[in-house]
């Protein structure tokens, strides 16, 4: 028998060959993931876009469960000032967000919506929604004449701009209004559907701008007025 006398040389387990490769692989894949991370962290808030693949390992990003999938995961920035509207002429209904020049490239989209409540007099009257954004205001939508006279009414609207080249945009414009409930369920007398868009309109989007909702009346009453409480922001 051979008795082997542990010294402060030799203590504790040891290290194969193996196991030391496949240690040092261990290590070089953790780099490489912290080298690749898409999302950048401020404190507790979480700034940047988390990048999304569709192949089969983590690259850079989010595993994506369908191979045609790319780009980014959209971050959403809230906001809950209060805008409220009475007039006839387009006026800004919700928050203004900042795009940088050159962040608006053939592909991209941005949407907002919007979430509010208003009433109308006793003076029939048209209401519009907008998207004003790189130099221009297109795909006016809204509730029809007469149809909300003397009530009020919920409204939900929702906006998407998607860059076509740098001098042309298409506009979405969509939402939909309950008369008779402002708040809660909003289980009114009736909902009004409207939609419209705007195909290649032209744009500078070279230059740095803002975009937000816009909202006017056809013909504004005594008593009619308009107020968003929250919209939303994205980058998609």
């Amino acid at each position: 028998m051979v008795q082997v006398h542990q010294t402060q040389a030799n203590k504790g387990p040891k290290v194969t060959a193996n196991l030391a490769q496949r240690l040092t692989l261990l290590e070089k894949k953790v780099e490489q993931l912290q080298s690749q991370a898409g999302a950048t962290f401020t404190g507790p808030v979480l700034a940047g876009n988390l990048e999304v693949t569709g192949t089969s390992e983590l690259s850079g990003g989010i595993l994506s469960p369908n191979s045609i999938l790319t780009g980014v995961a959209p971050l959403v920035a809230v906001d809950t000032t209060s805008f409220t509207i009475s007039g006839s002429t387009p006026t800004q209904i919700t928050n203004a967000w900042t795009i940088p020049a050159g962040d608006a490239s053939a592909t991209t989209a941005y949407r907002i919506k919007a979430y509010g409540q208003g009433s109308v007099g006793s003076s029939a009257s048209s209401i519009s929604f907008s998207l004003s954004g790189f130099g221009t205001s297109q795909a006016t939508t809204g509730m029809n004449s007469g149809v909300i006279t003397s009530n009020s009414f919920g409204w939900a609207v929702e906006g998407i701009l998607v860059i076509v080249s740098g001098f042309a945009a298409h506009y979405e414009m969509y939402g939909v209004a309950t008369v008779g409930a402002v708040t809660g369920g909003r289980t009114g007398t009736s909902s009004i559907a409207f939609n419209a868009n705007a195909i290649s309109v032209s744009i500078t989007a070279s230059s740095a701008t803002t975009l937000m909702m816009v909202g006017s009346f056809g013909t504004p009453g005594s008593g009619t007025t308009m107020t968003c409480n929250l919209s939303t922001f994205e980058r998609i």
